[in-house]
């Protein structure tokens, strides 16, 4: 199975950990899809907000991929993009981290 390296920056490890968090229902079938424990590790990664840089299979690309689209949607309801999360930062600072990330997924790694 092919892999590729995801680089998560500080920024983008509070965002995919505010993602899992904040969209527990949306992404409820992807738990049922791979599994709890499977779904535990890939979201437990981002406990840590150090940068880390991570080689995925595609399918665990799919999954982050998934992960990353429904939180941009989310995020892109907020009316100003300035207001601060949870976590102190801003909307518009996750959304950028989340869309970095998203570009760096290669395109045949897109679900379709």
């Amino acid at each position: 199975m092919k892999t590729q390296r995801i680089e998560f920056s500080e920024m983008a490890c509070c965002a995919m950990r505010e993602a899992f968090f904040e969209n527990t229902d949306e992404l409820a079938p992807l738990k049922l899809i791979i599994g709890e424990q499977k779904f535990k590790i890939l979201s437990d990664i981002f406990e840590s907000t150090a940068p880390i840089e991570v080689l995925v299979r595609t399918d665990i690309a799919r999954f982050y991929y998934v992960a990353i689209s429904t939180e941009l949607e989310r995020l892109s309801l907020i009316i100003t993009p300035t207001i601060r999360l949870s976590c102190g930062h801003t909307a518009c600072d996750h959304i950028k981290a989340l869309q970095d990330l998203k570009n760096q997924i290669i395109p045949s790694q897109k679900p379709n």
